[in-house]
């Protein structure tokens, strides 16, 4: 379960991003100061905050490399906080590690990750050792809807539509919050 590693250190918990979270775009966590932890996300995503442990994330999208033009949560479009909600959808712990590593594919499907049977069990460690960071009683959320409401609940095989939150053609992420910090874990792709 996720959470299960409930402070991996921080050499464990970026050698888990790297793996698990090789093809995303945006990896960045930053401080809950907040009920509402909407308004830490939208925080997190216009990379207002930092890491409060001082962490590596993962920024493809730094000042010099967005178009001309472009506001601080590209590739993100500039939400307000509570605009965000409608668009992020609650999961469950495990099925969360499952979307981590469903990002690993252009089309966000854990399926299609190379020898995703031979890698299931080190790539479902390394994910829940990233959402472990976020500790047992986080939530997670993600913009892909109804995911895994079949009635087979196969974590590989989920049902649903994406709730596109960025610029581009399709994207796909998870938020974790816990109590103390907002976690964001994104990619987007252009087609």
């Amino acid at each position: 379960m996720p959470g299960s590693d409930r402070h991996p250190s921080q050499a464990t918990w970026e050698n888990a991003v790297r793996t698990v979270l090789g093809a995303c775009d945006i990896v960045a966590v930053g401080p809950r100061r907040h009920e509402d932890w909407v308004r830490d996300l939208a925080a997190v995503m216009a990379r207002e905050t930092g890491d409060p442990r001082g962490w590596q994330g993962v920024d493809l999208w730094p000042p010099h490399a967005r178009p001309g033009g472009s506001w601080p949560t590209y590739p993100f479009v500039p939400y307000k906080a509570d605009a965000l909600c409608p668009n992020l959808y609650p999961v469950a712990p495990e099925p969360a590690a499952w979307r981590l590593i469903s990002l690993l594919d252009t089309w966000f499907d854990a399926r299609n990750v190379p020898d995703i049977e031979a890698r299931r069990y080190d790539l479902l460690t390394d994910a829940r050792c990233v959402l472990g960071r976020f500790g047992s009683d986080a939530t997670f959320h993600t913009n892909f809807d109804d995911f895994f409401e079949e009635a087979d609940f196969n974590p590989m095989r989920p049902q649903g539509s994406f709730e596109c939150i960025g610029e581009f053609d399709l994207d796909c992420g998870l938020v974790a919050v816990s109590d103390d910090e907002v976690g964001v874990f994104w990619a987007f792709r252009d087609y």
